[in-house]
């Protein structure tokens, strides 16, 4: 957190493979650095601004990947953004937790921990830990 409405997001990622084609084999060292920047505009919505960039060692070839989207909370623990990457780069291994594609895409998160599913199973009866009843 940089503030209280300014959020700064790193990422680092890597993976080193080796493949036997044949008796052939080839080994390559691939890693991913991304960073974000996400400001809230009130309680309920934030935009953001993102990059990445896959570095493969070996063949010393760079994909670059940047986007933009705007997130709203819907209810408690529950965030939805939409947004748009106007370059990006398509690797699996890599995409699990940020969208690096370019074009659209849509992120949701739901943020649950054991006082969420206590207060789910109460119907929503139980105080929050730390509350008083």
């Amino acid at each position: 957190m940089i503030n209280l409405a300014t959020q700064l997001e790193l990422q680092y990622s890597a993976k080193y493979v080796r493949s036997l084609i044949g008796s052939d084999a080839y080994t390559g060292y691939t890693d991913v650095f991304g960073a974000g920047l996400r400001r809230d505009l009130n309680k309920r919505w934030d935009i953001g601004v993102h990059g990445d960039v896959r570095h493969s060692w070996k063949s010393d070839v760079s994909d670059f990947g940047w986007g933009v989207d705007v997130g709203v909370t819907l209810f408690d623990n529950i965030w939805l953004s939409l947004g748009y990457n106007f370059a990006g780069f398509r690797d699996d291994d890599f995409s699990g937790s940020n969208y690096t594609a370019q074009g659209p895409f849509i992120t949701f998160r739901i943020k649950a921990d054991q006082d969420t599913f206590r207060e789910t199973a109460s119907g929503g009866k139980l105080p929050r830990r730390g509350e008083d009843d």
